[in-house]
C-alpha cells in the first residue's frame, strides 16, 4: 500500500509538469474548444502536434481518477485498522480534489483559457487552478504520510499558537505559487527580452495586466522564502519540526531563489520554468509534512493510546 501511495504521487507530480508543459507550448487550445472530446472526435485524426501535446495530457491526467479510485478501494477494504482509516479519509479528499482538477481543466478549455488568451480572468482561473493543485498534492501527500512511521511527529499538545502560524505558512506558501502562475501566464503571452524590458513595461500604464504583475513575483518570493525559512525554525525549536524537515526546507527555499534568478537571467526558457514548478511543489510537499506528520501522530496515539515509537515498528 505505501508504495501504490507513493506512485500515485509521483504521478501526480508528473502530471502537473506535464500541464505546465501544455501552457509553455500554447498547446492548451490543440483540442479546440471542446471537452471531453478533441476537436469533436475521441481519437484525433491526423492530429497536429499541439494537438497531441494536448490530448496525451487529457490522457495521462485522465489515468489518475481510476487509479485514485482503485487506492480508495483497496483502503476501504483494510479499514478495519486505524492507520488505513486514516489513510481513506486523506485518498477520498484525494479523489474529490481530483474531480475539482478536472472540472477546473475543463472550464479552461470551454472558456478559452488558453493558448494566447489575454483575459484577465484567465489569471483568476488559472490562480484556482493552482491552489487546487496544491491542495490535491498536500491529500496525496497525506496518504503517504499515513504509510511513512519517519514522517510522523508526535507531540504532547495541540497548541493553538503553533497551528496559526503553520497555517500562515500554508497561506504564504499559495499566495507565492498564485504570483508565480500569473508571471509564468506573463511570460508566456508576453515574452521579455529581458529582465530590463520586462521592468520597463511594467511600469507603463497601457501595459496590460499580466505584464505588469510578473514583476513583483521575485520580491514575494524572496519575502515568502525568509518567511519560510523562520517559520521553520520556529517550528523546530517547539519540537514540532525536526532537523532534516527544517535542513531540506531551507535548501530546497534557495534552491528555488538560485532558479528564480536563472529564470529572470536567461528570459525564462521552458526546462527552467518546469524545474521551478517542480521545486515548489517539493517545497510545498516538504512544508505541509510538519502539520500532516503531527496530526497524524496525535490521532495515532488517541487511537492506539500508545505512543507511536512502539508501534511503528508492527505496522507495514
Amino acid at each position: 500500500m505505501k508504495l501504490l501511495s507513493i506512485v500515485q504521487i509521483i504521478y501526480l507530480l508528473l502530471v502537473i509538469l506535464f500541464g505546465a508543459y501544455v501552457r509553455m507550448t500554447g498547446s492548451g487550445a490543440g483540442c479546440g474548444q471542446n471537452w471531453p472530446l478533441c476537436n469533436g472526435e475521441f481519437i484525433p485524426q491526423d492530429p497536429a502536434i499541439h494537438t497531441m501535446i494536448e490530448y496525451t495530457h487529457r490522457m495521462s491526467s485522465g489515468l489518475c481518477l481510476p487509479y485514485a479510485f482503485l487506492l480508495l478501494g483497496l483502503f476501504w477494504r483494510r479499514r478495519s485498522r486505524a492507520s488505513m482509516q486514516l489513510a481513506l479519509v486523506w485518498q477520498s479528499l484525494t479523489f474529490f480534489f481530483l474531480l475539482l482538477e478536472g472540472a477546473l481543466g475543463a472550464g479552461l478549455v470551454l472558456l478559452e483559457h488558453v493558448a494566447q488568451n489575454q483575459s484577465a480572468y484567465r489569471a483568476i482561473t488559472m490562480g484556482l487552478h493552482l491552489v487546487n493543485t496544491f491542495a490535491l498534492m498536500a491529500t496525496a501527500f497525506g496518504v503517504v504520510i499515513c504509510h511513512v512511521p519517519c514522517l510522523q511527529r508526535d507531540r504532547q499538545k495541540w497548541v493553538p499558537m503553533e497551528w496559526t502560524v503553520v497555517f500562515a505558512g500554508v497561506v504564504l506558501l499559495l499566495f507565492s505559487g498564485v504570483s508565480g502562475a500569473v508571471t509564468a501566464l506573463g511570460d508566456t503571452v508576453f515574452p521579455p527580452s529581458s529582465a530590463f524590458e520586462a521592468m520597463t513595461l511594467a511600469m507603463q500604464a497601457a501595459s496590460h495586466l499580466f505584464v505588469k504583475l510578473r514583476v513583483f513575483h521575485p520580491f514575494i518570493a524572496v519575502f515568502v522564502g525568509f518567511a519560510l525559512i523562520y517559520i521553520a525554525a520556529w517550528l523546530l525549536e517547539r519540537n514540532w519540526a525536526s532537523v532534516s524537515q527544517y535542513r531540506l526546507i531551507l535548501g530546497l527555499v534557495v534552491m528555488q531563489w538560485m532558479v528564480g534568478i536563472l529564470n529572470v537571467s536567461f528570459h525564462a526558457p521552458d526546462y527552467l520554468q518546469l524545474l521551478h514548478l517542480a521545486i515548489a511543489q517539493l517545497l510545498w510537499l516538504s512544508y505541509v509534512s510538519i502539520p500532516l506528520g503531527v496530526g497524524y501522530a496525535r490521532i495515532a496515539r488517541s487511537d492506539w493510546r500508545r505512543p507511536p515509537a512502539q508501534f511503528v515498528g508492527q505496522r507495514t
